[in-house]
């Protein structure tokens, strides 16, 4: 470790560089790995590769890294979103069907909407999200149907300030994103994404 390196445990090094695959990207470069988690470049290479041989991680061989099936097999194992993806399964079968649309299970993680589950029927059709990933509440048509049922205090805490903009017409003042909140409470059921985040 060097003196500018924050005191962490190699654990917690390695949960870090895990990290870096969770919020949307799901390779990652050893420049992108070191800038996020602050590590100097030989000691995420280190750690890297003791991630690489245990199956964690996996290479692309393009100089690119991602999870590997090791990690990804144990966390199948979670008995939380398989069973939440076990019984809606069907139901969101059922609503590919009828809808020809992409169809989402996203659960409430945080301040992010997780996604457990995603059907396609129309695998051309250019859509961002991705099974395991999380992207921003206000800034996803799931996240503002999870926002607008949670419970007042929570969605008025999310609202109650201005959120990052993710793209030019995500809704990101506050009045606005209310507005939105509003409108996905209608009795059909039908949150809009407004093209916010695809």
């Amino acid at each position: 470790m060097t003196n500018s390196e924050p005191a962490r445990t190699v654990l917690s090094r390695a949960f870090a560089i895990l990290d870096t695959f969770a919020d949307g990207e799901p390779e990652q470069t050893h420049g992108s790995i070191t800038r996020a988690t602050g590590l100097s470049p030989a000691t995420a290479h280190r750690i890297l590769a003791e991630l690489v041989d245990w199956g964690a991680v996996e290479r692309t061989g393009r100089g690119r890294s991602r999870i590997g099936l090791h990690l990804w097999r144990l966390g199948a194992l979670a008995p939380q979103g398989r069973e939440l993806r076990d019984v809606a399964l069907p139901y969101l079968q059922d609503l590919l069907e009828v809808t020809h649309e992409v169809v989402h299970l996203v659960a409430l993680d945080e301040n992010q909407a997780l996604y457990v589950e995603k059907l396609e029927s129309r695998p051309g059709v250019l859509v961002v999200s991705q099974v395991g990933g999380r992207l921003p509440l206000h800034a996803t048509g799931p996240g503002k149907v999870l926002l607008a049922h949670a419970p007042r205090a929570y969605s008025t805490r999310s609202s109650g300030s201005r959120c990052a903009a993710i793209c030019p017409i995500t809704r990101s003042e506050s009045i606005s994103l209310t507005r939105g909140l509003i409108g996905t409470r209608d009795p059909t059921g039908i949150g809009a994404g407004g093209r916010s985040w695809r």
